[in-house]
């Protein structure tokens, strides 16, 4: 899975993702599930390049990525 397919995945999942710093920063109404947590972790360093470059992220139309099971919460 790539960095862009987890960060659809996020918003997907109605997760808002924001740099502060070094530190992604979630903003959601109820918890992501421990699956979507190790994919951000897991992509860290490259949504971190990915959110600095785009101050606001749009996802690509369905069909565009790879579509990953993901559950949204736990």
């Amino acid at each position: 899975m790539t960095a862009l397919e987890v960060l659809k995945m996020a918003f997907d999942c109605g997760i808002d993702i924001q740099v502060q710093g070094d530190n992604l920063h979630l903003n959601a109404k109820q918890a992501p599930s421990n699956q979507l947590l190790a994919e951000l972790k897991q992509h860290k360093s490259e949504l971190l390049l990915l959110l600095a470059a785009n101050e606001s992220y749009s996802p690509l139309e369905d069909g565009q990525l790879n579509r990953q099971s993901v559950t949204c919460n736990q």
